[in-house]
């Protein structure tokens, strides 16, 4: 079957000729690297989207405390603090991970979050 193509004109080179081995050799490499790129890509995306979600609970759970803080008790609020500070340091690894990929980062792929 390929060796059909071999005898057919390549209008995808200049100058033109037929299909060759090494054109559909390089052509194998681009999409390799294409599809290696993607998953990388996918890989942040979903970092990213965790990163803001987190970012999200970060947010509501200071909330619930500056509500809170007044009218429960010392237990409560201190439980409060605790799930702030490890979403603080979760925030923080994930962004300082984050950090060193983004800008390999291609902004045309974005998933679903996967958090």
């Amino acid at each position: 079957m390929i060796d059909k193509l071999f005898t057919e004109p390549n209008k995808h080179v200049e100058p033109r000729s037929n299909f060759s081995y090494e054109f559909f050799l390089l052509q194998w490499q681009f999409q390799v690297n294409f599809e290696s790129q993607k998953h990388t890509d996918h890989e942040i995306q979903e970092k990213l989207a965790c990163l803001f979600e987190r970012e999200e609970i970060l947010k509501d759970k200071i909330n619930l405390f500056v509500v809170t803080s007044t009218e429960s008790t010392q237990l409560y609020s201190t439980s409060i603090l605790r799930e702030i500070g490890n979403l603080q340091i979760a925030q923080s690894k994930e962004a300082s991970k984050i950090g060193v990929e983004f800008g390999d980062l291609n902004p045309r792929n974005i998933p679903p979050s996967t958090c």
